[in-house]
């Protein structure tokens, strides 16, 4: 499907589906999708350094392949060719309406007559605008092999976050940073792999560098098996809705005793039981020495 289809394809039954009582989540995901297929067409009429710098939040940050502040990332680099696409597969919102996610393929083509040369998931997060615009915070995402799934419909989480009123954004950030560093606390690769079946949503995604995506926890239990190592992570920001039901984290995580380091995105959903839950973590080698 080309980034110029129009983006009502995608959103066939998603507002029924998003639709829930007096709050705004329906109209962020669909918004957060539309958003997608707007950067998507802007990259091909413009380019992909003009659409970023068009799309982007002030503050956002993109993995290259270390978190780095987005604007200052793409002004510091000339514009190249190349076509990149994408199309969501996946997407959450906030019920403030403030804040919503999505992921899905992407392909890289030296040119619109190439053939596509490199593919992989991506991962955005969108966040409301003072102005009322959806801006990219967050963008980062993984390489895999090319895959036969072609995605012409987005899904949507069967279970929402549950949200909270009278939110002090500042304290769920804090809070949230708290439970993105106990998933680590066993200091291995094993305790954190264990931690994430414990506390990870019944639809949870797991990104891995060079494999496909897998959702589900128990598909779950066969791709983080085996992997071993001590681990250490520094949490180095994170955000939340206005309403405490979607929020993200990212960081490093540095493994063993070598220079071997990732990057790691978290997006988290809150469960009944108030409990932050992870909805989708990506890990991506920076060093491999």
């Amino acid at each position: 499907m080309s980034p110029k289809t129009p983006v009502i394809l995608l959103l066939v039954g998603l507002l029924a589906a998003a639709a829930a009582p007096a709050d705004r989540r329906s109209a962020a995901i669909v918004s957060v999708v539309q958003a997608e297929h707007d950067f998507a067409v802007a990259v091909v009429d413009s380019g992909i350094r003009r659409a970023f710098l068009d799309y982007l939040a002030p503050d956002a940050i993109v993995f290259r392949p270390l978190p780095v502040p987005a604007r200052g990332w793409f002004e510091s680099r000339p514009a190249g060719p190349g076509v990149l696409s994408w199309r969501p597969a996946f997407v959450d919102g906030a019920r403030a309406g403030d804040l919503g996610w999505s992921t899905g393929p992407w392909a890289f083509r030296a040119s619109a007559t190439d053939t596509v040369a490199a593919t992989g998931e991506y991962v955005t997060v969108w966040k409301l605008q003072p102005d009322g615009s959806y801006r990219l915070v967050i963008d980062a995402g993984h390489d895999h092999p090319p895959s036969a799934a072609n995605p012409e419909r987005v899904a949507i989480p069967l279970n929402p976050g549950v949200a909270r009123s009278g939110v002090d954004v500042a304290s769920e950030r804090k809070d949230l940073l708290k439970r993105d560093r106990e998933l680590a606390k066993g200091g291995t690769v094993e305790a954190q792999a264990a931690a994430l079946l414990e506390n990870g949503t019944d639809d949870l995604r797991v990104l891995r560098a060079g494999e496909f995506p897998v959702g589900g926890i128990i598909p779950m239990q066969s791709v983080l098996a085996g992997r071993s190592g001590k681990l250490e992570v520094r949490p180095l920001g994170a955000d939340v809705s206005s309403t405490g039901d979607v929020g993200y984290s990212y960081g490093l995580a540095l493994h063993g005793a070598g220079p071997d380091t990732s990057t790691y995105l978290r997006l988290w959903r809150r469960a009944r039981n108030g409990r932050w839950q992870v909805a989708l973590d990506l890990d991506v080698p920076v060093a491999r020495r």
